[in-house]
């Protein structure tokens, strides 16, 4: 009897710590596997939908978001959309819907709605429908490749449809020719280098100011080089054109000075007529012209320029 009860003690203390350690490890085991099937979730807020319901900005709350990661939103236990972070700032997130598991929630959520984020892969959460929705998140097309939501031109906090040109600024280096005046005072074209930088203040109404210089040899007179600056200013309206152009007439004033050669060693004679021409090149008047911009890649154009200042072509980069 004795022998028994002893044999027992001993079995007791010898095995329950392994049956502990095995439990635990079990445990464990469980415990990594839940977690894995639960996924990296977070909580974030929906501060702003587009009108097409494709393009969401949620709040950044907990700054672990990463731009280029897909994610998965779920909404009262519900899988709604996957999707892809195109845009991350320090408060807020925007997102652009690639694929759409239950169409009808995703109808109603609105701003200020508490969402549920999966990082990475969302196999393991049950989907409640079967059937999905896929949007094309590729570039399959020469139209997906200008598609704003894309490029994130209309990934912006306060979202605005009626602007042709996403950005507020271009600016655009060109080759120009200007009317001047030769030293026979007959009216001549000459070639400058220019360059503009055009603001978006409202909606599709542009300010921008423009800068270009050239020299004029044997002007006045021979031996003579004369310096002409072109500074323009002009107010743009933009509308959209056809394949992928757009279209921006204008209106605005020109400043054109000339300077002065310093002749000290001429007659008076010889000093009135170069004042006149002098005074013939330079003016300040009004301006009127169209200017077209066609777009090449994202955020560069080809632009062009026809109007009573001057006629150009050179290239544009926005941003």
């Amino acid at each position: 009897m004795l022998k028994t009860l002893a044999f027992c003690f001993f079995s007791f203390i010898f095995c329950y710590p392994s049956f502990v350690l095995g439990q635990n490890v079990v445990s464990e085991i469980n415990n990594n596997l839940e977690s894995s099937l639960t996924g990296d979730m977070i909580t974030e807020k929906i501060f702003k939908i587009s009108v097409s319901g494709r393009i969401i900005v949620l709040t950044n709350s907990n700054e672990v978001l990463i731009k280029g990661d897909f994610i998965s939103i779920i909404f009262n236990q519900d899988l709604v959309f996957r999707a892809l972070i195109a845009k991350v700032t320090k408060a807020y997130v925007g997102i652009k819907v690639v694929k759409i598991y239950n169409e009808e929630v995703l109808k109603k959520l609105k701003p200020g709605d508490s969402v549920l984020i999966i990082r990475g892969d969302d196999s393991y959460y049950k989907k409640k429908e079967e059937g999905s929705d896929e949007v094309d998140g590729k570039i399959k097309t020469e139209d997906n490749l200008f598609d704003d939501t894309l490029l994130e031109e209309d990934l912006t906090l306060e979202e605005n449809s009626k602007r042709v040109l996403k950005q507020d600024n271009i600016v655009s280096a060109c080759y120009a020719f200007v009317e001047g005046v030769d030293t026979d005072h007959t009216t001549h074209r000459f070639g400058q280098f220019n360059g503009q930088w055009a603001y978006q203040f409202l909606d599709n109404v542009w300010a921008e100011i423009g800068f270009g210089q050239h020299r004029i040899t044997d002007f006045p007179d021979s031996g003579l080089d004369t310096s002409v600056i072109n500074f323009t200013f002009r107010v743009k309206y933009t509308f959209a054109g056809p394949f992928y152009t757009f279209i921006k007439p204008y209106f605005g004033f020109q400043v054109v000075r000339a300077s002065d050669s310093n002749d000290t060693d001429a007659l008076q004679e010889q000093l009135d007529r170069e004042a006149e021409l002098y005074k013939n090149t330079e003016k300040n008047t009004p301006i009127v012209g169209i200017t077209f911009l066609k777009r090449l890649v994202p955020g560069w154009f080809i632009n062009g320029n026809l109007g009573s200042d001057m006629f150009a072509m050179g290239f544009s980069l926005e941003f």
